[in-house]
């Protein structure tokens, strides 16, 4: 047996509805705790039943919240590939914390956001040399990189060649 993972919705019902079992009597206050219990039980088993269909344990399990938190993630660093990019901002400007931002980052994506951030600018950098036909100084500026020996540098490292050897293969296809 294991514990399910409370998404923020279901803790959420949860504060509320202890927060109505403190309250002073009112006519109304029964027919409203009677809806916030159902819905807290609504909430608790969707959340269950979600942790079960993928077969996670509760430190695992990314709610529909987190998927959709970490598309925008990922819409958002494709968009500003151009800026500084860390992750304890990106954790920040999305309500998540650093560890958790990282762990589905490698749960969902299969490597840290730091990772999947570095893939990012450089494969639309090759893009952008390959493809556009965009110097490599440009390229690499227009992702991230100020200084173009550590785009060089990075860039060979992952693709192993140089961006200026991807330029020449590309200008003689």
């Amino acid at each position: 047996m294991h514990g399910v993972a409370w998404q923020k919705r279901t803790r959420s019902l949860a504060t509320e509805l202890f927060q109505l079992a403190a309250a002073a009597e009112q006519p109304v206050l029964p027919l409203r705790r009677d809806g916030l219990a159902r819905c807290f039980l609504a909430s608790l088993l969707e959340d269950y039943a979600n942790q079960q269909l993928r077969h996670e344990t509760p430190d695992e399990a990314a709610s529909v919240w987190e998927q959709q938190t970490l598309a925008q993630i990922c819409d958002y660093i494709s968009l500003q590939l151009a800026t500084p990019l860390r992750s304890d901002d990106l954790a920040l400007h999305f309500g998540l914390s650093r560890h958790r931002l990282n762990e589905l980052f490698r749960n969902l994506v299969g490597q840290s956001a730091s990772d999947y951030i570095r893939e990012q600018r450089l494969t639309t950098a090759r893009e952008q040399i390959e493809t556009q036909g965009l110097p490599v100084k440009v390229a690499a500026h227009n992702v991230g990189y100020r200084h173009v020996s550590n785009f060089t540098n990075a860039y060979r490292q992952y693709f192993g060649v140089t961006p200026g050897q991807s330029q020449s293969s590309a200008i003689q296809q």
